[in-house]
């Protein structure tokens, strides 16, 4: 007869097979059919055989499969989500041994679930699961689905199996302490496994039905008394606050914690009060290891282990607390890992959430008695540990980035980036930008020019006293009648022969552009080192007859063989000793022709940045622009360094953030020889005094190996990031809804509305933010400040600057004006928040008449070019200039809602300020054309892939240009068919429109359009972008030195995408390679999700109606326009708390 209680088995002899194991970062082969092969190692066995592990790619999951593997016992995985890079292995190999089959698909795939349940597995590991209570809070009832359901089916295939050969299988269920809810605060109780179960979230209800199922399934089988079902002994392990696993999600709670201190940026916490057992990952893996030899022993043959023979199939389920002991307060853990990591991180603390237990403590004298576990660790050497394994993988990355990144960081690498600057045939026909080194500063070369009454080339700085724009001249190099390349005989540089001439938008006289040239008396005439004016050289003088003036216009261009540098040299072709053009010495110099002598022999004195090609990219010199190094890299500077670029200042950025983490691992063991002591530090709500307000931004850069994504130098200040994370909730597409995951939808939902029907608007913004949200947070008490009855309002006259007009409509102000009025205005002694007019710097007069007015609550919205800055300049350069390292006093404590986010220069705070979108003049056209989704296009119909039209001007320019130039392969006439991943079979041939409409209106391209680069002009946002959202046209954003609308707030990721100004050479080849149709519907559909934020009410619409757009609620079909993101926003960062530098430092 079947029997339920368990075989007791002595543990003390299984300790010594539980020792921990070292990894090294080494991932699987990846095989041609698509399996990962792991070689295994030589330790005795945990199991008796195969071990199936569903959820194996998950952060448990991983280092079980690691610890059987190293164990020599074959392992099978089966999950929806799986990165073989992520299971590191042992390095001893085993010859021909196959031990890991790897099974991506969902256990609710009852075909797929069969095929991975083999008669050679002996016991399943079931963690597939919604493991998150935030994420079943999104969507309970797919957790109810995928964590009761999916159980169920797990163990029915295992009853089928066990059926069919009369095995002896066990089987264990990642259980959780959620099933017992809350003790509730101050409350010191510790759960033992008979305790009420009243769990307070859908996460802990699941995880108790499946305990339950289980349950349940063993009692029948014991009631059925069918000998031909096996033995199968069960048990589920109640896991408390499970952290230290390296791929752990992001958004838990320490992992949480620790990335964000890392990078020294807001570490968020709900409520506060809560008191957790926290157990490590290494503890959770041995409790896994004790389980799977107990139940081996429970259903293995008596005599392999001495106990009286019985015949009889045997069943059992039993759960166990497994919990460290180790108990810590939320404050505690923050403290700590703070002082870990050094850090700086503001601190902000929300409204608890009631659906997340607030206290936890688990009972495990039944755990340890019969499994014989106990956890080792503590909580401060876990977290040492986990900071101490994140600082360690940090650094493993950053060296491995160098590695690839930066040339003449490995001897024995190919350098690819510096063989493409080699190629240098393909500069045949481009459009170049030149600069040149003066000083050691680079400074714009420029041909004669007519309206300056210019008769020879000149040089100017890139901001020039007269604020032209000298650094956007753009030069065409021009194919000589002689071979183009030559290769030097030492082969240590390639040479080129080359013409220089002006464009066709840089012409002296009647379109006639000058070449780049010296003149000669007679071909006889030597050529004499010295001073020589480069003049005026045209086309009809090359094909002159006369023997008196000859035109000297060829030039050798020789590169630098250092393949960090990017430079070059010119050279006049048949000299002996060769002639070196050498730049002037100073503003308004002369050049000179001087012998490359071995001291010459070093020097390389020009730069050429690619504008435009006829070959295919990528093309020479793309990375090494100084032009987009001062755009990207700078904030205040004036220097202008000749050998700088984006490469080498990020190698060199990569470097010092190397040699950060490394002296911060140096430090650890000071701080671990005894538990860290919770931190005193001065917080203050003032954000002008945290330690980092006045650094520049450090560079991001997005990898799925660098969770934290900032590079931080220690001179910097990390910002936010537009990263798409590595996935880790295989159903994200599915929260804050009701469906089912599984089996997904065949329907063709080709309809935008419908689509968006089945998306959470809740999904489209960043994780802080939704858990903000997701407690109905009230508005901050506002106070609008009164208007000067001398006004602009008063003053209709002269300006409306609240009206909508055909151009310059910076009147977002007046309308946030307006809605919070609605709102209701208090008293300004009581407001939290002091919102003061700006109207084109003509309502700052209220400032001066709100009784104890206090800059820190003020809130001031700028609407114009620079925001803040209260100056205008046509480019960043000239703007550093006027403004120097200091904003105005009057805006220095103040919060600005500006429409100006640009990280290079002083007039945009990324942790102080609020970046609102502006208000388009093309406004009533939107919303008549796409007022609704059903009158926007989805992006599988529309056939332009991209386009973009506009004035050289600004900032910008050079990228413009870029974007505009006519690439290889995209041509007019000589384009092949061309369509998106996924729709190669029926979808529209897609084109590219460049520099104009292409035979459409502005709002019909607009909505035939899938992706709309947005390029920087004089500052970097446009109204450009708001057009383009509305439409539904996925933005281009373009570089990381201009922060968006709402960065902080909406996540950038979900509806649009970056690339990187070297990378625009190849801008449809990218887009069309990255992107599936998949990928573009999910981001025109959270596009659609979030549009209104980003348009204001008409003039002449109704108070309600205005009210509605411009505000807004947080109901799914209600709308929420920019006041909504601007006030949430806002009172983010009135939660939020300061360190104001005093944070105790080690050696």
């Amino acid at each position: 007869m079947p029997t339920s209680r368990f075989v007791e088995v002595p543990v003390d002899s299984w300790s010594n097979l539980l020792g921990r194991l070292s990894w090294d970062l080494r991932g699987f082969t990846s095989h041609d059919d698509g399996s990962y092969i792991y070689p295994g190692a030589s330790t005795q066995k945990i199991a008796t055989g195969r071990v199936l592990v569903t959820g194996g790619g998950g952060n448990i999951g991983k280092d079980i499969v690691r610890r059987l593997l190293a164990s020599n016992t074959p392992v099978t995985i089966i999950d929806t989500l799986f990165y073989p890079n992520e299971l590191s292995h042992p390095s001893r190999d085993l010859e021909n041994q196959s031990l890991l089959r790897v099974h991506v698909d969902d256990i609710r795939n009852t075909t797929a679930l069969a095929s991975a349940l083999t008669p050679d597995v002996v016991g399943i590991v079931h963690l597939a699961a919604v493991s998150r209570v935030a994420w079943c809070v999104q969507n309970q009832n797919d957790c109810i689905d995928v964590n009761e359901r999916g159980t169920e089916l797990v163990f029915d295939a295992l009853t089928r199996l066990n059926t069919k050969d009369h095995g002896k299988r066990w089987f264990i269920l990642a259980s959780s302490r959620e099933v017992y809810g809350d003790a509730g605060s101050g409350n010191l109780v510790t759960f033992r496994e008979d305790a009420e179960k009243k769990p307070v979230n859908a996460y802990g209800a699941s995880k108790l039905a499946a305990e339950r199922i289980v349950q349940r399934h063993i009692e029948d089988l014991i009631r059925k008394a069918d000998s031909s079902a096996g033995s199968i002994h069960a048990a589920a392990l109640r896991l408390s606050n499970v952290y230290g696993g390296l791929q752990d999600h992001l958004e838990r709670l320490v992992p949480s914690i620790t990335t964000q201190a890392l990078s020294h940026q807001v570490i968020q916490i709900s409520g506060g009060e809560q008191d957790f057992d926290m157990l490590h990952i290494d503890d959770c893996i041995d409790a896994f290891m004790l389980a799977i030899l107990h139940l081996t022993a429970s259903v293995r043959s008596p005599s392999k282990w001495s106990f009286s023979p019985f015949s009889s199939p045997t069943f059992s389920f039993e759960a166990y607390n497994i919990a460290s002991g180790f108990s810590a307060k939320i404050p505690s853990l923050v403290d700590t890992i703070v002082s870990l990591t050094r850090s700086e991180s503001p601190v902000r603390y929300i409204t608890a959430d009631d659906r997340y237990p607030n206290v936890y403590r688990g009972d495990t004298t039944k755990a340890r008695s019969t499994l014989g576990f106990k956890a080792l660790i503590s909580v401060q050497e876990g977290l040492k540990l986990f900071v101490t394994a994140r600082l360690r993988h940090m650094s493993l990355f950053l060296s491995r980035t160098i590695e690839e990144t930066c040339p003449g960081s490995n001897p024995h690498s190919i350098d690819t980036k510096h063989q493409l600057n080699l190629n240098m045939s393909k500069l045949d026909g481009c459009l170049v930008h030149v600069d040149l080194d003066v000083q050691g500063e680079f400074v714009g070369l420029e041909p004669p020019d007519f309206q300056q009454n210019s008769d020879h080339w000149s040089i100017r700085p890139l901001h020039a006293p007269d604020q032209r724009d000298p650094w956007a001249t753009s030069l065409l190099v021009v194919s000589t009648s002689q071979p183009i390349l030559i290769k030097d005989e030492d082969q240590e540089n390639s040479r080129m022969l080359i013409r220089l001439r002006g464009s066709e938008k840089e012409v002296f006289a009647d379109g006639k552009p000058s070449y780049l040239g010296v003149w000669r008396n007679s071909d006889d005439d030597p050529i004499n080192p010295g001073l020589i004016t480069l003049g005026r050289i045209f086309d009809s003088d090359l094909t002159t007859t006369s023997t008196s003036r000859r035109p000297l216009v060829d030039w050798e261009l020789h590169v630098n063989p250092d393949p960090g540098e990017g430079s070059v040299r010119l050279v006049l072709p048949g000299t002996n000793p060769p002639l070196q053009l050498m730049n002037p010495t100073y503003i308004g110099g002369n050049f000179s022709l001087t012998r490359v002598d071995d001291e010459l022999k070093h020097v390389w004195n020009i730069k050429l940045s690619p504008v435009c090609c006829p070959s295919p990219a990528p093309w020479p010199f793309s990375r090494d622009d100084p032009i987009e190094w001062s755009i990207e890299y700078q904030r205040t500077s004036l220097a202008r360094p000749f050998h700088a670029s984006p490469r080498k200042a990020l190698c060199h950025r990569l470097a010092r953030a190397q040699r950060r983490v490394e002296a911060n691992l140096a430090a650890l063991p000071l701080t671990a020889t005894q538990n860290p002591q919770p931190l005193s530090r001065r917080m203050s709500r003032l954000p002008t005094e945290w330690a980092h307000a006045n650094l520049p931004a450090c560079s991001n850069i997005c990898d799925d190996d660098h969770p934290s994504v900032c590079v931080d130098t220690g001179d910097c200040q990390c910002v936010l990031s537009s990263c798409v994370p590595r996935k880790r909730f295989p159903f994200s597409d599915h929260a804050y809804k009701n469906d089912l995951s599984f089996p997904q939808s065949s329907a063709n939902l080709e309809g935008l509305a419908e689509r968006m029907a089945r998306v959470s608007w809740m999904s489209v913004v960043r994780p802080q933010v939704a858990s903000y949200l997701s407690t109905h947070p009230r508005y901050p008490k506002i106070h609008v400040a009164p208007l000067s009855p001398s006004s602009a309002r008063a003053d209709g006259e002269r300006v409306k600057p609240d009206k909508l007009s055909d151009m310059h409509c910076f009147s977002a102000d007046a309308q946030l004006e307006k809605g919070l009025i609605r709102m209701g205005s208090v008293p300004a002694n009581v407001a939290e928040m002091v919102f003061v007019t700006h109207y084109q710097n003509l309502g700052l007069w209220a400032r001066e008449n709100v009784e104890g007015f206090d800059d820190s609550k003020a809130v001031i919205p700028f609407t114009e070019d620079w925001g803040q800055c209260l100056d205008f300049a046509w480019d960043v350069w000239w703007m550093r200039d006027l403004m120097g390292l200091k904003l105005p006093p009057l805006m220095r404590s103040t919060t600005a809602w500006s429409v100006m986010g640009d990280l290079n220069s002083i007039c945009y705070r990324p942790h102080q300020d609020v970046v609102i979108p502006p208000r388009t003049c093309l406004s009533p056209k939107l919303l008549n054309h796409f007022s609704s989704a059903s009158s926007v296009k989805p992006a599988r119909v529309r056939h332009v892939l991209a386009t973009f039209s506009g004035s050289l001007w600004g900032t910008g320019r050079l990228n413009r240009e870029r974007l505009i130039c006519p690439r290889s392969g995209w041509h007019s006439g000589e384009q092949p068919t061309r369509r998106l991943q996924g729709l190669e079979q029926q979808g529209p041939d897609l084109t590219t429109i460049w520099g104009g409409l292409g035979g459409y209106d502005y709002m019909g391209i607009l909505n035939n359009t899938i992706f709309c680069p947005q390029p920087a002009g004089t500052t970097g946002w446009a109204t450009r972008l708001v057009d383009s959202i509305f439409a539904g046209c996925i933005p281009v954003l373009i570089g990381h030195a201009t922060h968006p609308p709402y960065f902080d707030v909406l996540d950038w990721s979900k509806f649009s995408v970056r690339v990187e100004p070297s990378e625009l050479s190849q801008l449809e080849d990218i887009l069309l390679s990255r992107y599936t149709v998949h990928d573009i519907e999910r981001l025109q559909v959270n596009l659609m999700l979030v549009r209104d934020a980003f348009v204001y009410p008409l003039d002449d619409m109704t108070e309600k109606e205005a009210q509605e757009m411009v505000l807004g609620g947080q109901e799914d079909n209600a709308k929420r326009g920019p006041l909504f993101w601007a006030l949430h926003s806002t009172r983010l960062k009135m939660l939020t708390m300061w360190p104001v530098g005093d944070l105790p430092d080690r050696p």
